[in-house]
């Protein structure tokens, strides 16, 4: 998988370089998906998902005490989802984030997206 992870939203997101895994995005779930008209492995999830993403960014809220911004704040969109990004890095310090809040940011950016698009897919490089 590449750097970036282009979601159907319109959406881009960067993993963060030297501290995010690749992998961080299996931790939310999705289904793998091939598509021939690229040759390329997307990630695809359902309204179905949302409780799993949902219930992966409870856990790390409990073990590493994370505060759930409220996402009732941002809107239900494109916009809204880059917002909730900022405030992160705001919130964290873009440039002290390590890989467990890198990790929890992923899952409040798909998390947002599914509030507004199902089916959720991001199209990552193999």
């Amino acid at each position: 998988m590449g750097r970036y992870l282009m979601f159907n939203t319109g959406v881009d997101y960067k993993l963060m370089f030297g501290i995010q895994e690749n992998q961080d995005i299996n931790y939310y779930g999705g289904r793998h998906i091939f598509n021939e008209d690229e040759g390329t492995f997307d990630i695809m999830w359902l309204e179905s998902d949302i409780q799993f993403v949902h219930q992966r960014l409870m856990e790390m809220e409990y073990a590493y005490l994370f505060d759930r911004p409220n996402l009732d704040k941002y809107a239900k969109t494109y916009d809204g989802t880059h917002e909730l990004k900022h405030d992160f890095w705001e919130k964290y310090d873009y440039y002290k984030i390590d890989d467990l809040k890198a990790r929890y940011l992923l899952g409040l950016v798909i998390y947002h997206q599914l509030l507004y698009k199902c089916p959720l897919i991001a199209k990552c490089d193999i």
